[in-house]
């Protein structure tokens, strides 16, 4: 432990602002290097789960499309396969750790993304310097990969798009400014509402949705009839709560029912490539217990980036349908996610991270509150 304090005290130092004998204006402090962070992220992972087993996978520097750096990216693997990865910010006013999971292949591990990260990779191995070797992340849910020219990749919003070169930088270090002691969690810290069952069994991704599987095929702007499916399957199934099976036909096949409800929930959604107004979520939540009595079941609004707000809601053994937005403005860059528990920091009481299932992978992952710049959702609560 000591020996990390220390390390963790050189970060600090590494990250914070430092101003020369004379000089009337801060400069700008050198970064850690690429050591330390990977001590650092290393520390994070196997010190959090209690596995000496973890090492280091994957490594990569995160930069703002002109070549200033913007944060860092690890993934790991522990002796059964891959064992989550962190995502780390050097954006100006974020605590550093802002992203997270302890299980999976991480952000670039999809068949869309594992190529492009791949062969960035490799670029850097050859030491190619191009923009066209970088991964651009620019904050909340703006992580993207190179394709070709100004084109790249969202791996959020699991699109192309175009990107202006050129990026004015992000990185304010003058403020200097990162707590990097704040990024550190226990197991044991972790809630997470009761019988949520297995990611791999009930529950299902964006991806799952195809033509076959329901009467759409929208696998890429499906986030909030996915995240409100799999609520209510959380509700009917795993919780045994008639009020929702009731909704649907009892002699279909769990999948079949499945299908039933995510077919319900995207017309009254309206749901398009762009996506699904939280409005019409609201709508959508009650067409499909329109039958139902209203003392049955209940949808809650909450707004804003509070934790206590979500907390009590999920404290209350209720799912959250949660939309999180890139921007403040909430006019882009949303996505719908189903929060189902949190974790606090064990050495800052102060920093908490929401534990959501995204519908891109059957496991979840740790957003940092305020984090995301915007914030709102739905407490979904059946009786």
């Amino acid at each position: 432990m000591k020996k990390m304090i220390a390390l963790v005290l050189t970060l600090a130092l590494c990250l914070s602002l430092w101003i020369p004998a004379g000089a009337e204006e801060p400069e700008t402090p050198a970064l850690p290097t690429d050591q330390e962070i990977m001590d650092y992220a290393l520390y994070f992972m196997t010190d959090s789960q209690e596995d000496p087993s973890i090492a280091i996978r994957d490594f990569a520097h995160l930069t703002d499309g002109a070549g200033n750096p913007t944060g860092y990216y690890v993934s790991f693997n522990n002796q059964e396969g891959s064992a989550g990865y962190v995502l780390l910010s050097l954006i100006s006013g974020e605590n550093p750790l802002v992203e997270f999971a302890f299980e999976g292949g991480g952000l670039f591990d999809t068949e869309e993304t594992a190529s492009l990260f791949a062969e960035t990779q490799l670029a850097t191995l050859d030491n190619t310097e191009s923009s066209q070797t970088e991964i651009v992340y620019q904050g909340a849910g703006l992580l993207y990969l190179p394709v070709e020219g100004d084109t790249y990749y969202s791996v959020y919003d699991r699109e192309t798009t175009e990107l202006e070169t050129g990026i004015v930088p992000l990185v304010d270090l003058k403020g200097g400014v990162y707590d990097w002691a704040d990024a550190h969690i226990k197991n044991s810290s972790v809630f997470k509402i009761r019988d949520f069952g297995d990611g791999e069994a009930d529950y299902r991704t964006m991806s799952h949705w195809t033509k076959e599987n329901c009467d759409f095929d929208n696998t890429s702007s499906n986030c909030a009839p996915t995240a409100a499916t799999n609520i209510l399957w959380y509700w009917g199934k795993m919780r045994s709560k008639s009020t929702v099976m009731d909704m649907i036909n009892p002699s279909l096949s769990d999948d079949k029912q499945r299908a039933a409800i995510y077919n319900s929930l995207y017309r009254s959604m309206r749901t398009d490539p762009y996506g699904s107004d939280i409005d019409d979520v609201v709508i959508a939540y009650n067409n499909f217990f329109r039958n139902a009595s209203k003392n049955l079941w209940s949808c809650t609004k909450l707004n804003g980036v509070d934790l206590f707000t979500y907390k009590n809601a999920l404290n209350d053994q209720c799912p959250v349908h949660l939309n999180i937005y890139a921007h403040a403005n909430k006019l882009n860059g949303g996505h719908a996610t189903m929060a189902i528990g949190y974790a606090q920091s064990s050495i800052s009481s102060s920093t908490y991270y929401l534990f959501v299932m995204d519908g891109s992978e059957s496991y979840g992952r740790f957003i940092k509150i305020g984090y995301y710049p915007a914030m709102d959702g739905l407490k979904i609560k059946v009786v």
